[in-house]
Protein backbone atom coordinates (compact mmCIF):
# COMPACT_ATOMS: atom_id res chain seq x y z
CA UNK A 1 0.00 0.00 0.00
CA UNK A 2 2.79 2.41 0.87
CA UNK A 3 4.48 1.45 -2.38
CA UNK A 4 1.30 2.35 -4.37
CA UNK A 5 1.09 5.76 -2.69
CA UNK A 6 4.73 6.46 -3.56
CA UNK A 7 4.06 5.51 -7.18
CA UNK A 8 0.95 7.73 -7.27
CA UNK A 9 2.89 10.61 -5.74
CA UNK A 10 5.73 10.23 -8.27
CA UNK A 11 3.23 10.03 -11.13
CA UNK A 12 1.43 13.14 -9.88
CA UNK A 13 4.73 15.03 -9.56
CA UNK A 14 5.65 14.03 -13.11
CA UNK A 15 2.31 15.22 -14.49
CA UNK A 16 2.48 18.53 -12.63
CA UNK A 17 6.07 19.19 -13.69
CA UNK A 18 5.22 18.50 -17.33
CA UNK A 19 2.45 21.12 -17.11
CA UNK A 20 4.92 23.68 -15.80
CA UNK A 21 7.32 22.92 -18.65
CA UNK A 22 4.59 23.63 -21.21
CA UNK A 23 3.54 26.84 -19.46
CA UNK A 24 7.14 28.04 -19.20
CA UNK A 25 7.78 27.25 -22.85
CA UNK A 26 4.65 29.16 -23.90
CA UNK A 27 5.64 32.13 -21.73
CA UNK A 28 9.10 32.26 -23.29
CA UNK A 29 7.79 32.26 -26.86
CA UNK A 30 7.59 35.67 -28.50
CA UNK A 31 4.09 37.08 -28.14
CA UNK A 32 2.85 39.32 -30.95
CA UNK A 33 -0.38 41.17 -30.01
CA UNK A 34 -0.76 42.50 -33.55
CA UNK A 35 -0.68 46.18 -32.59
CA UNK A 36 2.09 48.74 -32.71
CA UNK A 37 2.41 51.54 -30.18
CA UNK A 38 4.71 54.42 -31.02
CA UNK A 39 5.24 57.98 -29.80
CA UNK A 40 4.04 60.37 -32.51
CA UNK A 41 3.91 63.49 -30.35
CA UNK A 42 6.56 65.39 -32.29
CA UNK A 43 5.12 64.35 -35.66
CA UNK A 44 1.63 65.47 -34.65
CA UNK A 45 2.90 68.94 -33.59
CA UNK A 46 1.17 68.73 -30.20
CA UNK A 47 3.12 70.72 -27.62
CA UNK A 48 1.23 71.16 -24.36
CA UNK A 49 2.48 71.38 -20.79
CA UNK A 50 0.21 71.43 -17.76
CA UNK A 51 1.13 74.32 -15.45
CA UNK A 52 -0.15 75.43 -12.08
CA UNK A 53 -0.57 79.01 -11.08
CA UNK A 54 -3.97 80.72 -10.89
CA UNK A 55 -6.18 80.85 -7.82
CA UNK A 56 -9.68 82.29 -7.90
CA UNK A 57 -10.72 80.83 -4.59
CA UNK A 58 -8.28 81.54 -1.74
CA UNK A 59 -9.12 78.14 -0.24
CA UNK A 60 -7.34 76.53 -3.20
CA UNK A 61 -3.95 77.93 -2.19
CA UNK A 62 -3.82 75.49 0.72
CA UNK A 63 -4.17 72.49 -1.55
CA UNK A 64 -2.71 73.94 -4.76
CA UNK A 65 -0.39 71.07 -5.58
CA UNK A 66 -3.22 68.57 -5.32
CA UNK A 67 -5.66 70.67 -7.33
CA UNK A 68 -3.09 71.61 -9.97
CA UNK A 69 -2.10 68.02 -10.49
CA UNK A 70 -5.73 67.02 -11.06
CA UNK A 71 -7.22 69.88 -13.06
CA UNK A 72 -6.01 69.60 -16.63
CA UNK A 73 -8.68 68.02 -18.80
CA UNK A 74 -9.36 67.17 -22.43
CA UNK A 75 -12.56 67.34 -24.45
CA UNK A 76 -12.71 65.86 -27.96
CA UNK A 77 -15.09 66.93 -30.75
CA UNK A 78 -15.11 67.98 -34.39
CA UNK A 79 -14.89 71.69 -33.57
CA UNK A 80 -14.63 73.04 -37.12
CA UNK A 81 -17.02 70.47 -38.68
CA UNK A 82 -14.46 69.08 -41.13
CA UNK A 83 -14.98 65.44 -40.15
CA UNK A 84 -11.79 65.18 -38.06
CA UNK A 85 -11.70 65.01 -34.26
CA UNK A 86 -10.15 68.09 -32.65
CA UNK A 87 -9.54 68.64 -28.94
CA UNK A 88 -9.47 71.31 -26.26
CA UNK A 89 -7.13 71.01 -23.26
CA UNK A 90 -7.76 73.12 -20.18
CA UNK A 91 -4.88 74.23 -18.02
CA UNK A 92 -4.41 75.94 -14.68
CA UNK A 93 -2.80 78.97 -16.34
CA UNK A 94 -3.90 81.13 -19.25
CA UNK A 95 -2.26 78.77 -21.75
CA UNK A 96 -5.02 76.40 -22.79
CA UNK A 97 -4.84 74.38 -25.99
CA UNK A 98 -7.30 74.22 -28.88
CA UNK A 99 -5.80 71.69 -31.27
CA UNK A 100 -7.40 71.52 -34.71
CA UNK A 101 -6.84 68.29 -36.63
CA UNK A 102 -5.39 69.00 -40.08
CA UNK A 103 -6.44 65.57 -41.37
CA UNK A 104 -2.90 64.38 -42.04
CA UNK A 105 -2.00 63.24 -38.52
CA UNK A 106 -0.93 66.69 -37.39
CA UNK A 107 -2.64 69.35 -35.28
CA UNK A 108 -2.36 73.12 -35.06
CA UNK A 109 -2.96 75.03 -31.80
CA UNK A 110 -5.53 77.73 -32.56
CA UNK A 111 -6.38 78.75 -29.01
CA UNK A 112 -4.88 82.25 -29.36
CA UNK A 113 -6.95 83.01 -32.47
CA UNK A 114 -10.13 81.27 -31.27
CA UNK A 115 -11.49 84.16 -29.20
CA UNK A 116 -12.27 81.86 -26.27
CA UNK A 117 -12.14 83.83 -23.03
CA UNK A 118 -11.18 81.58 -20.17
CA UNK A 119 -9.53 84.26 -18.05
CA UNK A 120 -12.13 83.90 -15.32
CA UNK A 121 -12.60 80.16 -15.47
CA UNK A 122 -10.61 77.69 -13.43
CA UNK A 123 -9.59 74.54 -15.21
CA UNK A 124 -11.37 72.57 -12.50
CA UNK A 125 -14.48 73.41 -14.53
CA UNK A 126 -14.16 70.95 -17.39
CA UNK A 127 -14.61 72.06 -20.98
CA UNK A 128 -17.85 70.82 -22.49
CA UNK A 129 -18.70 70.49 -26.15
CA UNK A 130 -22.33 70.62 -27.18
CA UNK A 131 -23.93 70.19 -30.55
CA UNK A 132 -26.53 72.85 -31.28
CA UNK A 133 -29.60 72.49 -33.50
CA UNK A 134 -27.61 73.70 -36.51
CA UNK A 135 -24.94 71.09 -35.71
CA UNK A 136 -22.32 73.80 -35.16
CA UNK A 137 -20.05 72.92 -32.27
CA UNK A 138 -19.64 75.46 -29.50
CA UNK A 139 -17.24 75.45 -26.61
CA UNK A 140 -18.34 76.26 -23.10
CA UNK A 141 -15.88 76.44 -20.23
Amino acid sequence: MLYQKKIQLLLMMFLVSSCFDKAEKAANEKFDPGIVISDVTKKSLIDFKHEQGRYFDKKHKNVSRYISSMTSSVAVADINNDGWQDFFISNDTKKHGLYINKGDGTFVDQFASSGIDTSKVESVQRPIFSITITMATKIFS
